[in-house]
């Protein structure tokens, strides 16, 4: 594909079929690349800003390699201009898609779907926190099932609404029991004693 807006210095243009030919390394090297860089896991209390910054640094590294490989097939030299183009709208377009599906779940969960199931064990000053804060956003799709506490007593009363429902001791059977997520461990200093 050609056009009088970036003059060719010197050579051919490559034929549009040699470059259709990349896909399939592209999808290879993206894939290997991304799931190194954790990209397919679930990124529900990363800021938006960290998951465009991994995309970039992700294709940054899967362009390079792209790159190095079609340096060693000598039949085609590919256009630089290409790949800095294909590099660029990459990052813009993964960025823009994943965060049009993030608003998506952040939506859904917001209403109730998609929810993970976590616990909080410890019941002081740090566990009230962490309730109050991951209350204060549904977006992250966190079902808070209840408390665990140092001490039996405890067991049954309401923190902020949510239950002891246990022990430190009874997690193993909590975890079953109740199909836990996620364990949030929120055991200040004073507690441990």
């Amino acid at each position: 594909f050609y056009s009088n807006l970036i003059p060719i210095p010197y050579g051919d243009i490559p034929h549009f079929g040699q470059y259709l030919l990349l896909i399939i390394p592209i999808l290879i090297i993206w894939g290997v690349i991304f799931n190194a860089l954790n990209l397919y896991r679930p990124r529900r209390l990363s800021t938006h800003l960290s998951e465009v910054m991994d995309i970039a640094k992700a294709c940054t590294l899967a362009t390079v390699v792209l790159i190095a490989l079609t340096y060693f097939y000598k039949k085609t030299e590919f256009s630089r201009i290409v790949f800095l183009s294909f590099w660029l709208l990459s990052i813009v377009a993964l960025s823009l898609s994943r965060g049009i599906f993030r608003q998506w779940l952040s939506f859904l969960r917001s209403r109730g779907y998609n929810l993970r199931h976590v616990i909080i064990v410890g019941d002081g000053v740090l566990a009230r926190e962490v309730i109050t804060r991951l209350t204060g956003h549904p977006e992250f799709g966190l079902n808070i099932i209840g408390f665990l506490s140092g001490k039996q007593e405890k067991v049954g009363r309401k923190i902020y609404g949510k239950e002891i429902i246990g022990t430190y001791g009874d997690i193993e059977n909590i975890l079953k029991e109740k199909e836990i997520d996620q364990v949030f461990i929120a055991i200040s200093f004073p507690e441990i004693n």
